[in-house]
């Protein structure tokens, strides 16, 4: 059985509750710069001190773009999630899902289209409140042509609890 999700070692962010609106560099186009994605980040993050929990991070691309996959095919910008390391919160372990492959001018491109989620194994390594800072850097495209690469960053909130006694 083939898994949706690749394993990936690499650093990885997250950002507040809300969906974060992404912008393509104004430099592609004279005018108003395409919005190419959407984030939504979990709004209330509880978790165990000492124990992994998956966080999802849901990123909606929109009509008509995609977004390079990660990997990326030669020459183009991989879509890439960043967080901050922290002595609070341990990332353990980022999968992106598998790109789907589209023609772009004859050559065929690993992307991500509509909607996909990345997953991120978090361990808190103590109890307390913790911001997390993340970025996500990409290169938005649609039929005809690719924008320059864009990053946007947001902040992940999450509390860590003690796990309760056991009696």
């Amino acid at each position: 059985m083939t898994s949706l999700f690749r394993n990936t070692t690499a650093a990885f962010v997250l950002g507040s509750a809300a969906a974060l609106p992404v912008f393509a560099s104004p430099l592609a186009i004279p005018g108003a710069a395409p919005q190419f994605i959407k984030i939504s980040l979990p709004a209330h993050l509880v978790l165990t001190v000492n124990r992994i929990t998956h966080v999802p991070i849901k990123i909606q691309v929109l009509a008509p773009y995609h977004i390079q996959g990660h990997p990326a095919a030669e020459g183009y910008i991989p879509t890439t999630l960043y967080i901050k390391k922290t002595a609070d919160v341990k990332l353990v372990k980022m999968v992106y899902p598998h790109p789907v492959t589209i023609t772009f001018y004859g050559q065929k491109l690993p992307v991500y289209e509509k909607q996909f989620t990345v997953l991120l194994w978090l361990k808190p390594l103590k109890p307390g409140s913790f911001t997390l800072p993340l970025s996500i850097h990409f290169q938005g495209c649609n039929a005809s042509q690719c924008y320059p690469p864009s990053t946007i960053s947001g902040k992940l909130k999450l509390q860590a609890r003690k796990a309760p006694e056991r009696k």
